[in-house]
């Protein structure tokens, strides 16, 4: 199941965002591999991705938002698939985008 990440002011706008980045399984499973064989919590934000509920909805805190900046500025150099990697930093690009206008990251599960 597909998980879109929205920029929305708040919960009720994200059903109708126009601004998305879509969070495809074959990364995901990949970011979840990392995970189950990362060593002293190497990727210490890792969960805030591969703990998402693909049928939930999770409304990141700004506090949240600074964290998946760091990890996936700390992910981008450190995997070599080049599709996770285009992933990891479009997504990268995304959450700063909604840092500065100051909406919130919302995940919408399928």
């Amino acid at each position: 199941m597909p998980i879109t990440f929205c920029s929305a002011k708040n919960l009720k706008e994200a059903f109708s965002a126009t601004l998305y980045h879509d969070f495809q399984n074959e990364v995901r499973n990949q970011l979840i591999n990392i995970y189950n064989s990362q060593k002293d919590n190497e990727f210490k934000f890792l969960d805030l991705l591969v703990r998402l509920d693909p049928y939930g909805v999770k409304e990141f805190t700004y506090q949240e938002l600074s964290d998946l900046i760091i990890l996936l500025k700390q992910l981008i150099t450190t995997v070599h698939d080049i599709k996770t990697k285009d992933f990891l930093t479009s997504l990268k690009v995304f959450c700063e985008e909604i840092q500065k206008t100051g909406n919130k990251l919302v995940a919408l599960g399928d």
